[in-house]
C-alpha cells in the first residue's frame, strides 16, 4: 500500500486477516475432501449440516462461487425437511459469502435473519456469533457506533451464558473497532482484558491473536520496539501448534515493521518467508498480499519495474478471487509506480478504475488513499481545481469517520496545493490548520504518557515483592532511598503534568479559537477551486470565472448526491448555501450559467431520478404515487406529476406501469 498513512490499513488488515486465519485455517482440502465422503454415505436429511459444512469452508477461503452452491443445496433441503436450525445455519452462511464477497450491507442481512432463526429456536450460542459477526461487518462499514452496539449484544450473551471462547472473541473485536478509532488505550485495556480469560478457558490457541494484535497496536501507536516484541510472541505461538498459515502472518509483521524502519533487506527476507509458505499451502489470498508487501520493498527503493512486477501480480491474484479489497489495493498501488515514473495520463486512469472498485463495492478503507492519490496526481498535472476536488473528497470522508490522523493528512496537501497554485494565503490557512490539529493530537499523546507514567509510577510504590529479598538492614536503607526517589519523582511528575496540562489548555484553547474564528473563511477559501488570475485570483460577487462556475458546480451536485439533502421537502437555496458551505448567488449563478436552468430545477431532477429508482425497487411497491413523491421531497402529489412530467414528458403512473 502506497502514500499517505499508507501503513494504517494494513495493520487493520491484519487483524481481520489474523482472525479468519485463527477461526478457520486455511489448509481446508483434507476437511473438504472428508465432508464429501460423508456425504456420499448420508441419507438426504442428513446431507443438509454437511452442505452447510462444506459451504463455510469455501466460503472462509473465498472460493465463493462454491460456496454459494453447497449454500443452495443446504437451504433447499433445510426447507424440504423443516429442519430449523439448518436454515439459520444456510442464511449464516449467505452472510458469510456476501462478508468474503465485500457485500458487507447484504451480508447483514442474512446474518440478521440468521440471527433470529436461532434467537426463537433458543441458540443462544449462535445467536451471539451472528452478533459478533454483523458487529464486524460493521466495523468494516467504518460504522464504530452500531458496531459496538452488537459486539456488546453479543458480549453480554456470551458472558451470561459463560461462553468463554466467543467472551475472548469479542474482546478482540471490541479492541479493533476501539483501534480504528485511535483509542489505543482502550483497545490494549480491552485485548489485556483476553488473555486472563483465554487462560482460564484453556483457549490457547487464540494466544497468537492476542499478541498478534496487542503487536498492530503498539505499531499504530507509534511504538514499533514493543510491536515487533509481540510479533515475536505470536510467531512463537504459531510455531507451538506448527500452523503454518499463522506463522505466514506473523513473518508479514515482522517485515513490516523492518519496512517502517527502513531496513528494507531485513524486511524482504521476512516477506520472501511468508511468500514461500503461503505457496506451500496454496493460500491464493495471502499471496496476493505478498506479492503487494514485495512490491512495495521494491517501490521503496526505487525499483519501480520491479515493484510494478509484483503489484501486477497480486491484481491477477486478487481479480481471480474476485476480492474488491485486494483488487482496489493492487490498482492503488500500480498507479502509484506510473506516477513516479512520469506516466501520469495512465496512472489518472488506473487510480479512476480503483475509485470505481472502492464505490461500487464500498471497500471503505481504501477511500481516503484513493482520493488523496488521485489529487497529488492532478497536482502533477497542475490541475489544481480537481486536486483540490479530490483532496477535499477525502477531507470529508475522514471528518465523517473522526480519523484525525487522516483529516490532519489532508489539511497539509491542500496546503501544499495552494502554495504550488501560488496562493500564499489559502496555503498559510491550511498549513495552520494542519499544525494545530497536529500538535492536538501531539498533546492527547502526551497527557496519555503522563497516565501512563503515572500508573506506572503507582505500582513501583505497591511492589511488595522487594521486602521478600531484602534483609532488615538493606530494607531500612531501601526505604529511605524509596522515600528520596518517590519525593523526587512526585515534585518531576506535579511539574511536568501541571507544564502539559497548561500547554494543552493554552493549544486546545488557540485551536479553538482559531477554528471558531476561521471557519467561514476557510470552507470558502476550499471551494475556491478554479480562479480567474485576470481578476487577483478570487471570486468577485457574480463575476466567477469559466473554470470557477464550473467548479462551484461540481461541488454543489458532488454535496446534494452524498447527502441526499435534495430529499428534504423543506430545502431552500438558503439552506443548501449553509449546508454546503458555499455563497447562495455563486451556487444559483453556477447552476444558470452550466444546466441553463434554475436551482428549483436541479433539486427537481434529482428527487425525480430518485423517484424512478423507487419506484423500480420492490420495498417501495406497495407505495402509491404520492406516497413515492413525498418520500423524495415534493409536498404533493400535484408537485410531483407536474415535475415529472416536466423531466420525463410522462407522468409517474405512466412510467410504473410501462416499466412493468
Amino acid at each position: 500500500m502506497i502514500f499517505v498513512k499508507s501503513y494504517d490499513m494494513l495493520r487493520i488488515c491484519i487483524l481481520f486477516l489474523t482472525f479468519c486465519l485463527f477461526l478457520f485455517p486455511v489448509s481446508y482440502g483434507s476437511e473438504a475432501d472428508s465432508l464429501l465422503i460423508a456425504l456420499k454415505s448420508s441419507e438426504e436429511a442428513k446431507q443438509v449440516e454437511i452442505y452447510n459444512d462444506l459451504a463455510l469452508i469455501y466460503a472462509r477461503n473465498y472460493s465463493v462461487d462454491t460456496a454459494k452452491i453447497y449454500t443452495d443445496k443446504a437451504l433447499s433441503l433445510a426447507i424440504k425437511y423443516h429442519d430449523l436450525e439448518q436454515q439459520g445455519n444456510a442464511y449464516y452462511n449467505y452472510g458469510a459469502i456476501n462478508y468474503y464477497s465485500s457485500n458487507l450491507a447484504k451480508g447483514i442481512d442474512y446474518k440478521q435473519k440468521a440471527a433470529a432463526i436461532f434467537e426463537k429456536s433458543g441458540n443462544t450460542k449462535s445467536y451471539a456469533i451472528c452478533m459478533n459477526d454483523i458487529g464486524c461487518s460493521y466495523t468494516d462499514l467504518g460504522e464504530p457506533g452500531k458496531a459496538l452496539q452488537y459486539l456488546y449484544k453479543s458480549y453480554d450473551i456470551n458472558k451470561e451464558n459463560n461462553y468463554t471462547h466467543g467472551l475472548v472473541e469479542n474482546l478482540l473485536n471490541l479492541g479493533i473497532v476501539y483501534y480504528n478509532n485511535l483509542d489505543y488505550e482502550k483497545a490494549l485495556t480491552l485485548y489485556r482484558k483476553a488473555i486472563p480469560v483465554a487462560d482460564s478457558s484453556g483457549y490457547s490457541r487464540i494466544f497468537f491473536i492476542i499478541y498478534n494484535n496487542i503487536g498492530a497496536l503498539f505499531s499504530g501507536w507509534g511504538k514499533h520496539d514493543s510491536s515487533i516484541v509481540y510479533y515475536q510472541e505470536a510467531l512463537k505461538c504459531a510455531e507451538e501448534f506448527t500452523n503454518k498459515e499463522q506463522i505466514a502472518t506473523a513473518y508479514n509483521n515482522i517485515g513490516y515493521e523492518y519496512m517502517v524502519w527502513k531496513k528494507y533487506d531485513k524486511a524482504m527476507e521476512f516477506f520472501q518467508l511468508a511468500l514461500a509458505l503461503d505457496k506451500e499451502i496454496d493460500y491464493e489470498i495471502s499471496i496476493a498480499s505478498d506479492y503487494s508487501n514485495i512490491g512495495l520493498i521494491h517501490y521503496y527503493k526505487n525499483e519501480v519495474d520491479m515493484a510494478m512486477n509484483y503489484f501486477q501480480e497480486s491484481y491477477k491474484l486478487a481479480q481471480k478471487m474476485t476480492t474488491p479489497y485486494y483488487i482496489a489495493l493492487a490498482l492503488g498501488n500500480m498507479g502509484k509506480v506510473l506516477q513516479k515514473k512520469g506516466q501520469h495520463a495512465e496512472a489518472l486512469s488506473i487510480i479512476l478504475r480503483e475509485i470505481e472498485t472502492i464505490e461500487k463495492y464500498n471497500v471503505t478503507d481504501l477511500s481516503i488513499r484513493a482520493y488523496q492519490h488521485l489529487g497529488s496526481v492532478y497536482t502533477d498535472l497542475r490541475n489544481y481545481g480537481n486536486a483540490l476536488i479530490a483532496f477535499h473528497k477525502g477531507l470529508l470522508i475522514a471528518k465523517d469517520r473522526d480519523q484525525l490522523d487522516a483529516l490532519k493528512d489532508c489539511y497539509k496537501l491542500i496546503s501544499n496545493t495552494f502554495k504550488e497554485e501560488g496562493k500564499a494565503d489559502s496555503a498559510l490557512v491550511y498549513y495552520e490548520l494542519y499544525t494545530l490539529l497536529k500538535d492536538s493530537i501531539f498533546t492527547s499523546e502526551q497527557h496519555r504518557q503522563l497516565a501512563e507514567f503515572q500508573a506506572k509510577y503507582e505500582l513501583i510504590k505497591k511492589d511488595k515483592e522487594i521486602m521478600n529479598i531484602l534483609g532488615e538492614k538493606q530494607h531500612i536503607l531501601f526505604q529511605r532511598k524509596m522515600l528520596i526517589i518517590i519525593l523526587v519523582s512526585s515534585l518531576l511528575l506535579m511539574t511536568t503534568m501541571i507544564y502539559f496540562l497548561y500547554k494543552g489548555y493554552s493549544k486546545n484553547k488557540k485551536l479553538m479559537r482559531f477554528l471558531s474564528g476561521q471557519k467561514k473563511e476557510i470552507e470558502g477559501r476550499l471551494k475556491q477551486l478554479a480562479i480567474d488570475k485576470s481578476k487577483q485570483n478570487t471570486y468577485a460577487g457574480w463575476n466567477l470565472s469559466e473554470e470557477a462556475t464550473e467548479s462551484v458546480y461540481q461541488q454543489v451536485v458532488y454535496f446534494l448526491k452524498e447527502s441526499k439533502i435534495y430529499l428534504n421537502d423543506d430545502l431552500t437555496l438558503a439552506k443548501l448555501s449553509q449546508k454546503a458551505n458555499l455563497q447562495a448567488h455563486h451556487i444559483s449563478r453556477s447552476v444558470n450559467v452550466i444546466t441553463n436552468s434554475n436551482f428549483s430545477d436541479l433539486i427537481n431532477s434529482l428527487r425525480i431520478d430518485e423517484a424512478k429508482k423507487r419506484m423500480k425497487d420492490r420495498d417501495f411497491q406497495l407505495f402509491t404515487i404520492e406516497a413515492v413523491g413525498r418520500s423524495v421531497g415534493f409536498k404533493s402529489r400535484t408537485s410531483f406529476i407536474a415535475a415529472f412530467k416536466k423531466f420525463e414528458g410522462t407522468t409517474p403512473s405512466e412510467y410504473k406501469n410501462n416499466w412493468k
